[in-house]
């Protein structure tokens, strides 16, 4: 899908937590009501080791009296990315109207989560849509997302393939046994070493 151009997409803020990288994004549609195409895509942005988007359909293909919103995960450095997000409708006072909560989700890679029946469109007005503009606005929750979390999810990962590699069947073998241990052992080593010589966020 290509990005369109009616869509501004805007950085307000990223604060890093301890355990989680908190952002807060505005999407601005120009002409939202006259607009035709069937989805709109807005441009990428990064959060973390993460790059995302966010796709609007102007009307839900299911029901095409309500508007649509999902954000996508496009790429990133583990399989899943664990997320959370919000949107609101921005009136013409700046006020956020009509709050969302997608609630905890894990992304795999290009996917997307969000809400078929955002809003319906017979409630846009000029409150909701001042000189034409449909303005959300997005506070995105992203967990596991600092150094030491990607780079030891990665080895989960790997140990995971290596030991569904090994284990074929209800019959462990001792050489099994002894494969578990060491792929174990280099993963409580690996953990360690990140911890200690790696700034925790």
């Amino acid at each position: 899908m290509s990005q369109n151009n009616s869509i501004i997409l805007k950085s307000i803020e990223t604060i890093e937590m301890r355990s989680h990288l908190k952002s807060f994004l505005v999407l601005t549609i120009q002409n939202f009501i006259d607009l035709n195409e069937p989805e709109l895509q807005s441009s990428f942005f990064s959060i973390g080791y993460a790059k995302w988007c966010v796709n609007v359909l102007p009307r839900n293909t299911e029901n095409d009296q309500y508007i649509s919103v999902f954000l996508h995960l496009s790429k990133s450095k583990t399989n899943v990315v664990n997320a959370e997000y919000s949107v609101e409708v921005i009136d013409s006072n700046n006020q956020l109207f009509h709050a969302m909560n997608a609630g905890l989700h894990q992304y795999p890679k290009q996917s997307d989560w969000g809400f078929k029946r955002l809003l319906r469109r017979d409630q846009l007005n000029k409150d909701l849509m001042p000189n034409k503009e449909f303005r959300l606005h997005f506070a995105i929750d992203l967990f596991d997302c600092n150094q030491n979390n990607v780079i030891e999810n990665q080895v989960i990962n790997d140990c995971h393939k290596l030991i569904n590699n090994k284990v074929s069947s209800d019959l462990y073998s001792l050489s099994t046994i002894r494969s578990f241990m060491r792929i174990k052992a280099y993963y409580l080593f690996v953990r360690k070493y990140l911890r200690s010589h790696l700034p925790m966020i």
